[in-house]
């Protein structure tokens, strides 16, 4: 197996585990949250900037879009929300 196949099928695979993890996610649940992020990083890891531009921009907003989740539910709960 060549180490594009691998690193396709590794990419698959974290995709796949980052589906699963964001249809699994309720609303307050910060672990999962973060749970989310740091699977979205080890793909974002897997993505070539280069190679795949729009793959890892897309991945940059996801990041983004987490974190300010997180924040946001930081923020309500502090609240008292």
């Amino acid at each position: 197996m060549t180490d594009q196949t691998q690193d396709s099928r590794k990419l698959i695979e974290n995709l796949e585990g980052l589906a699963l993890k964001v249809v699994m996610l309720e609303e307050g649940d910060l672990p999962g949250l973060g749970s989310f992020l740091n699977h979205l990083e080890a793909v974002h890891k897997l993505v070539d900037a280069e190679t795949a531009p729009e793959a890892a921009m897309v991945v940059q907003r996801l990041e983004e879009v987490g974190n300010k989740l997180i924040l946001q539910e930081l923020a309500s709960a502090a609240q008292g929300q």
